[in-house]
């Protein structure tokens, strides 16, 4: 059974009925912040309580020596205004999260991750092997290392990866690079990405493990060769009656009047990426102009099982 504690503010506040007590509640930046410095968290639960925008650079939660062990709960909440700057491997909101860690219903709604030549870098998480489920990120990741994903840079053995999206460009990176997932080893499921990897491939970089209902947008990328499938091209009618559809079989996803589909907990925070075209066609001169006015005009995916 999981062991819950709560966080001691400096200033004294009433605890949501709907959050249990012993969580340890996160309400503020000092408070996000004041994990990195934790431990591992280790049967703990840590719930997030407010939308928060970060002022200062971020140092990841979890490190190899000690990676993350507790649960993360988003709680339909989003941060915004991540910068990370730093020269070590395993980069990310969370840097390693062992496996046993559970994150989930969270959105990185803006930020910026640059890297030096190091491995192992994500938005989310740069190394999983534990579980992450109804999360998604918009963040910029600029690096010159390797083994990088727009969501997850390295998912291990262990890890599994349910209901997620990433829209934010990867530019500059090295080797092992896709638009969701860096170098995948675990199970990822109802999953897909819309950002632009330079030099890239769509959904993950070098696959070793299991996809299932997995797209991405294939306009973006014009060879996918490797070790990965095949991609089942889709046109845009087909984007509607297969991509919606794989996305819809329950209530985690909404599909009516958007253009991509959405986690339904964050639809209000997702309102305008939904309605419009995606994340990297805002950036000078990473792609030609006419693979802007492709995808906006004839939405197009392929589809990995």
């Amino acid at each position: 059974m999981k062991k819950r504690i709560i966080l001691v503010l400096s200033v004294l506040a009433v605890v949501r009925f709907s959050i249990p007590a012993s969580d340890i509640v996160i309400r503020t930046e000092s408070d996000l912040c004041a994990l990195s410095s934790g431990g591992d968290y280790d049967g703990e639960v840590i719930v997030l309580d407010a939308d928060i925008t970060l002022t200062s650079k971020w140092q990841p939660i979890g490190n190899a020596t000690t990676p993350f062990r507790g649960e993360f709960d988003g709680n339909g909440h989003v941060i915004s205004g991540l910068s990370i700057i730093l020269g070590h491997e395993g980069v990310g909101l969370f840097g390693y999260v062992e496996d046993g860690a559970y994150i989930h219903d969270l959105g990185i709604a803006n930020g910026r991750i640059l890297a030096a030549n190091k491995r192992y870098i994500g938005s989310l998480v740069g190394v999983l092997n534990g579980k992450v489920e109804r999360c998604w990120s918009m963040a910029t990741i600029q690096t010159a290392g390797s083994v990088v994903g727009g969501l997850v840079g390295y998912a291990q053995t262990s890890a599994s990866i349910t209901d997620c999206y990433n829209s934010g460009p990867i530019m500059q990176a090295k080797d092992t690079i896709g638009g969701l997932i860096g170098w995948n080893k675990g199970k990822i499921t109802r999953a897909y990405n819309i950002g632009f990897a330079f030099n890239g491939r769509g959904f993950v970089g070098v696959n070793e493990g299991t996809l299932t209902s997995c797209y991405y947008d294939a306009q973006l990328y014009i060879q996918e060769t490797q070790s990965m499938p095949q991609p089942h091209g889709l046109t845009a009618v087909d984007k509607t009656i297969d991509l919606m559809k794989a996305f819809a079989s329950n209530n985690t996803w909404t599909t009516k009047e958007v253009v991509y589909p959405c986690l339904t907990k964050f639809k209000a925070h997702q309102a305008a990426f939904v309605s419009i075209a995606p994340l990297w066609m805002s950036i000078e001169n990473l792609t030609p102009t006419n693979h802007a006015n492709s995808i906006s005009n004839d939405f197009k995916v392929s589809l990995h099982n």
